[in-house]
């Protein structure tokens, strides 16, 4: 059947080690160019290329040509989220796998949402001061009267994010915590917000995100994210 064939070709598109390897860099969000993927993934630049166009023509990246530059992202949210599913389901199944005691499992990008022990926190904080709820599918997630007012007070107009083509709000598991971090259109504007106050850092060629001392400060004050 054609939808076998699909999901077989794109099994083989992130099956193969060095392609698994550029999507999960791809992971934090910003494009890159060949160059810059092949230097992080220790690759040759021709057969980085290969892998690339691979990547491309099997709908899981983008490439758009600037200048003399062709810079690579993944195609969408959607391709993001199965790559983050992928990585839970490729761990160990312990309780909280080795990852979560280094930068990166305590606050990264997932694609363009806020993962690791503050993403998880974070959304924990939001569940405990009723600014959401889970859904009727019990993944979805609802933004409370109270969630409506404490989000406009942090610049985020929910009206506004439910408009938006992409999936408003959902829960995500978490890579590295086993526990859910905040998805959608919602995720993405809360880290853009603590990106812009300076709270969280981000590290050049890395998932990784740095919360400053005060970012780490306000995060616990204003959404009760206590890491533990």
């Amino acid at each position: 059947m054609q939808y076998d064939s699909s999901i077989a070709n794109v099994g083989a598109a992130i099956g193969h080690p060095a392609r698994a390897t550029i999507l999960s860099m791809l992971m934090d969000g910003c494009a890159h160019t060949a160059t810059e993927l092949a230097g992080a993934a220790g690759l040759a630049p021709s057969t980085t290329t290969t892998h690339l166009q691979m990547l491309v023509e099997s709908n899981l990246i983008n490439v758009e040509p600037q200048g003399r530059h062709r810079y690579y992202r993944l195609l969408s949210t959607e391709v993001a989220e199965l790559l983050e599913q992928m990585m839970v389901l490729a761990s160990q199944p312990l309780p909280r796998p080795k990852a979560s005691s280094e930068p990166i499992g305590e606050a990264r990008s997932c694609y363009d949402h806020l993962a690791g022990r503050m993403g998880v926190a974070v959304f924990d904080g939001m569940v405990d001061r009723g600014w959401i709820e889970l859904g009727k599918t019990r993944e979805d997630v609802d933004v409370t009267c109270k969630g409506h007012e404490a989000l406009a007070a942090f610049d985020i107009d929910v009206s506004d994010l439910e408009k938006k083509k992409r999936r408003f709000a959902f829960c995500c598991v978490d890579w590295t915590e086993r526990r859910h971090h905040m998805g959608g259109a919602l995720g993405a504007a809360l880290l853009e917000q603590f990106l812009k106050r300076n709270w969280l850092r981000r590290q050049p060629g890395s998932r990784t995100l740095m919360m400053t001392p005060s970012g780490r400060r306000l995060i616990k004050q204003k959404f009760d994210a206590e890491l533990h």
